[in-house]
């Protein structure tokens, strides 16, 4: 994989950007890679862009797979798919923006998506005690959008790469019994 602070590697992720944003220029004016993600990297990109329906500062997250993945995770294609069918249903995350599946330009696919704030540890979350006093509210603001996520089905969306099985729980048996 292409180190995302050579210089050449920078300009053709900016090239791609540039291209994907319909943007007449893409500045990377930061890149940090993130903690955690076992089987994913995932870096913070602050851009600059000139033109297109992006102009102006745009804070993305690039995320690409590890070395060390899973074996059974869906590609970066299949990743994008589900991730744009959670946020068309209104689901809270982040827009998925493009997805390059052009190994010239990082050394293998990769997506890019819009940028949260917020944090995700829960041993950083409990020990908050703002977060103690609003658990029923969280766990209702997590039921509502689990609710939109299995709203989301293969007959409504276009998964070509999901494969229904004829019987879900002889499928999970199966496929644990493999994993033993």
């Amino acid at each position: 994989v292409m180190g995302l602070s050579d210089p050449a590697t920078r300009m053709r992720l900016s090239d791609y950007i540039r291209g994907a944003a319909g943007a007449e220029s893409c500045e990377i004016k930061d890149i940090k890679r993130l903690n955690g993600g076992a089987i994913q990297e995932n870096h913070a990109l602050e851009l600059k862009l000139t033109g297109g329906s992006y102009s102006g500062r745009l804070s993305i997250v690039l995320r690409m797979s590890a070395p060390t993945g899973v074996e059974d995770s869906h590609g970066k294609a299949a990743e994008f798919a589900l991730a744009r069918a959670a946020y068309d249903s209104g689901i809270l995350v982040p827009e998925p923006l493009w997805c390059c599946l052009d190994d010239t330009v990082l050394g293998k696919p990769f997506c890019l998506m819009e940028r949260m704030a917020g944090e995700g540890r829960g041993d950083v979350l409990f020990a908050d005690p703002e977060v103690a006093l609003s658990k029923d509210n969280i766990a209702a603001q997590l039921g509502r959008e689990l609710g939109k996520i299995h709203a989301i089905t293969p007959r409504r969306n276009h998964f070509s790469f999901l494969s229904a099985p004829k019987n879900p729980a002889l499928a999970a048996v199966a496929y644990y019994r493999d994993q033993l």
